[in-house]
């Protein structure tokens, strides 16, 4: 395990919230950034094992939650408790970027896909 990372330094990889760049993993949460480009969005999905905390750095968007969507902006942080249907639309003309945080750590087996439903 590799306890410092900068996301220079990582290849990014293609993933259901967009090109994702995992930085560290520990024993209970790990650490990735999501870039979703101006427009997309990622694919709805729940967790059946792991729950996250989305923290925007930079562009805007909008994260949808269960029944709930709220606009995102650079400090917005967004808790995504188990079991939830969540996914983020970026709505700006620049990479919208998201730190995740995943606690345990993400899981491919845990991404339980869902229709999409645009609101």
């Amino acid at each position: 395990m590799d306890n410092v990372k900068n996301k220079s330094e990582v290849k990014p990889k293609k993933d259901y919230c967009g090109q994702i760049y995992e930085l560290v993993e520990g024993d209970n949460i790990d650490i990735a950034v999501a870039e979703i480009a101006p427009g997309a969005k990622s694919t709805p999905h729940k967790h059946k094992k792991t729950e996250e905390i989305y923290y925007v750095t930079s562009g805007k968007g909008q994260m949808y939650v269960g029944n709930k969507i709220t606009t995102v902006k650079p400090g917005t942080a967004v808790y995504v408790p188990l079991k939830t249907l969540h996914w983020i639309k970026n709505k700006g003309n620049e990479p919208l970027e998201v730190v995740v945080a995943c606690s345990p750590p993400s899981d491919p087996n845990d991404h339980h896909l869902e229709p999409w439903k645009d609101k």
